[in-house]
């Protein structure tokens, strides 16, 4: 389900989710401290990873009854920026050796 943190914003902060598969939908996926795991993700603005290694990113194929209700509910549109990961450990124009695109 879509979910609403205190402040008002969509989005979640997931830390220490190693060596698994999520399926994520939100304005903003902070991704910090996590090791071998992929994300399929539907995010409005983008996902930010910190102290991560070996991620992967793929667009989010998985849904469930009422996700398009819950969605607009939350008011998430159709953009989804699955790709545009800003990783705060890596500034460099060249990509970022922490993640990939599945």
């Amino acid at each position: 389900a879509v979910v609403s943190t205190q402040s008002g914003h969509y989005g979640r902060v997931l830390e220490s989710c190693n060596e698994s598969v999520y399926h994520v939908t939100c304005q903003q996926a902070r991704i910090h401290t996590t090791h071998a795991a992929t994300f399929y993700i539907h995010v409005t603005s983008k996902a930010i990873v910190e102290d991560c290694k070996g991620l992967k990113f793929g667009i989010r194929d998985q849904f469930y009854e009422g996700y398009e209700d819950d969605v607009a509910e939350a008011g998430l549109g159709e953009t989804n920026n699955w790709d545009d990961v800003d990783d705060f450990n890596w500034l460099s124009k060249d990509p970022s050796p922490n993640w990939s695109t599945v």
